[in-house]
């Protein structure tokens, strides 16, 4: 029985990390599944629609891929990341009402995001979850992605946790939450980590933990390996080879055809379309950024007050 889930990530970590999980999830099902098909392993990640963005039932697991749509909500309060995600090879992938952004921000701030932003976009989150939701055959679970140390993923992140356990008691609940590092430079990351901690607690079913600085090693010593796997290919393709093919650096992972983003493997299966939007996105987002930093310092103050309460009680 196909076993669906909706990944829904919040704030700057958690899109950062969901764009990363998308590209694995496109490059590991492009090595496996050779003949292009939309079978039960994609539908648990993936929709299958096709130009007039209509679902195409999954059937005998045998038809083809027409157009991928991800089973996902993204959710920030500064449209920075998720634009970045929407203007690139991955864009289409998403669907625009499965997004919500904001511009001010939660100000590194647990209470301004959960007792703030989490009433305010309540609404926006319920409906974005049930329109997944309901275009799934068999619900599993929902996977949240946030971080603990910041304002929007540690307390909108944690608000939306306690609206699926509300609203969707008997699919299960798992979260990847990114722990801040101990040299920590936010000096509110401690308290938002504490806050949220009760709240995965009480509604997540199951926790899978990261640490920050231990993510940014790892990342380290992959760029570091990966520089010098380049560099001895480098210095050992000069001899011998013709037109610099042999021993180069790997291919991106996307390649343009006929105007479409194709995911490079051994052949293309995946049409994820190029960037959407025109010149327009750069002058709205510009806008949105003013308005961003007129608003910061009063979201800050008022995100603060909002703690103190809650710390005092």
């Amino acid at each position: 029985m196909v076993r669906e889930m909706v990944t829904i990530q919040v704030g700057q970590c958690g899109n950062q990390l969901g764009r990363l999980f998308w590209e694995s999830a496109l490059a590991e099902h492009a090595e496996h599944n050779a003949s292009g098909v939309f079978d039960e392993a994609m539908s648990s990640f993936f929709r299958n629609v096709d130009g007039g963005q209509r679902d195409i039932p999954l059937g005998d697991g045998t038809g083809p891929i027409a157009g991928l749509k991800a089973r996902a909500v993204l959710v920030d309060t500064e449209g920075g990341v998720v634009a970045e995600t929407l203007r690139g090879p991955l864009g289409t992938l998403f669907e625009e009402k499965q997004v919500i952004t904001d511009v001010s921000g939660a100000g590194n701030n647990w209470a301004h995001g959960f007792l703030d932003y989490g009433p305010r976009h309540e609404e926006a989150v319920r409906e974005a979850t049930r329109r997944a939701a309901e275009l799934c055959d068999s619900l599993q679970c929902f996977f949240l992605m946030h971080s603990l140390g910041g304002g929007t993923g540690s307390g909108l992140g944690t608000y939306i946790l306690s609206l699926l356990a509300d609203d969707y008691p008997e699919a299960v609940r798992f979260t990847t939450s990114v722990f801040p590092s101990e040299d920590d430079d936010v000096v509110t990351s401690p308290y938002n980590s504490v806050l949220s901690l009760n709240e995965l607690v009480q509604h997540a079913d199951a926790v899978l933990p990261l640490e920050n600085r231990q993510l940014a090693d790892i990342a380290s010593r992959v760029a570091a390996r990966r520089e010098q796997a380049v560099g001895l290919a480098g210095s050992g393709g000069g001899g011998g080879s013709s037109g610099g093919s042999g021993g180069g650096a790997a291919p991106p992972p996307y390649r343009r055809h006929g105007g479409r983003m194709w995911l490079q493997r051994p052949r293309p299966m995946f049409p994820q379309l190029g960037p959407r939007g025109g010149p327009g996105d750069d002058s709205r987002l510009a806008k949105g950024g003013a308005v961003a930093a007129g608003k910061r310092a009063a979201s800050k103050a008022e995100g603060f007050d909002a703690m103190n309460r809650i710390c005092a009680r």
